[in-house]
């Protein structure tokens, strides 16, 4: 089943590129594709099932030992860490520290840990993430393609995103090595 859906997900990956390509769009060009990831993005945010603590805390609950939400992946002092971490606010996660899903999770189950939260495009930033399996080379290579087709060469592509950053208040960043500060922040 695995295969399957890595099959399926390829595919859509495919049919999105040509279906760019069909359209004009042009590597040079950056609005058209800037405003597609833009809505990407906001979809995946808006469709997001884990919103706040109390969706997160029933969530692991239901799914948390899971392959849909492997966090049973993790040491317990893993988990409470990565727990621990999560902050929220009206328009959902805003900040989490990743280091330990980086150092014993996968790309596959690092996506699957961050789809429920909206931001699973974040495996493509979050440096030194694993690679153990076909899988896990196919979710990376579809994010980098994905970012690869919004930026150039070194470009911060992400700008609403920022790792190595934590949100401390509204609007507000502050560095922290292995944290993310989302969009929500």
């Amino acid at each position: 089943m695995k295969r399957k859906t890595s099959r399926l997900t390829v595919g859509f990956v495919m049919l999105l590129l040509s279906t760019q390509a069909s359209a004009g769009f042009k590597a040079d060009g950056a609005a058209p594709t800037t405003r597609l990831d833009d809505q990407r993005l906001q979809l995946e945010k808006r469709t997001a099932s884990i919103t706040d603590q109390r969706s997160f805390d029933a969530y692991a609950k239901t799914f948390g030992d899971t392959d849909t939400f492997p966090l049973y992946k993790l040491t317990p002092a893993s988990r409470a860490r990565f727990t621990a971490s999560l902050r929220f606010n009206d328009l959902g996660l805003t900040t989490f520290d990743y280091s330990d899903l980086a150092r014993e999770l996968g790309a596959a189950d690092l996506h699957r840990v961050l789809k429920p939260f909206g931001f699973e495009h974040l495996v493509a930033v979050m440096p030194d993430v694993r690679v153990n399996s076909e899988e896990d080379q196919t979710v990376l290579q579809i994010l980098d393609t994905a970012r690869s087709l919004r930026c150039g060469v070194g470009e911060h592509c992400n700008e609403a995103d920022y790792p190595g950053y934590k949100c401390i208040s509204h609007a507000t960043c502050e560095e922290s090595t292995a944290h993310i500060c989302t969009s929500n922040c």
